[in-house]
């Protein structure tokens, strides 16, 4: 598949979340990748480099525990593989509520993971 194929599916895919009660956040509409947020967490989906596409969560970047976790690699676009990567970042936030010294800092809201961004300017699709 061409770039603009993956882009078109990306696009779908974001317009399925958002029917979902996702919150997607861009940063550019022709890009291979978008952030997207339920459950007070971050998730984040990519084009694969050779096939497929990946799912992570994300977290406030740190030298000790970087910026996120890959949950799936080369998989589908799929509403059930984001709530799985959402479910994960909920689970985890959770348990690092709990151990606030050496716990990842997971963002707050969209609007403060675009805040700590200056950087790049994104969009907000609700």
């Amino acid at each position: 598949m061409n770039k603009e194929t993956h882009i078109k599916e990306l696009q779908q895919f974001a317009q399925l979340l958002k029917e979902n009660g996702y919150i997607v956040i861009i940063q550019d509409p022709e890009a291979t990748y978008f952030h997207f947020w339920k459950q007070d967490v971050l998730g984040y989906v990519q084009k694969e480099y050779f096939s497929g596409y990946g799912f992570s969560y994300e977290y406030k970047p740190s030298r000790e525990h970087g910026t996120g976790q890959r949950v799936f690699e080369m998989t589908e676009l799929t509403l059930k593989n984001a709530q799985h990567t959402i479910s994960m970042a909920a689970k985890r936030r959770e348990k690092e509520e709990y151990n606030h010294s050496r716990a990842p800092q997971f963002w707050n809201s969209p609007q403060e993971f675009i805040n700590g961004n200056k950087w790049a300017k994104y969009l907000i699709m609700q």
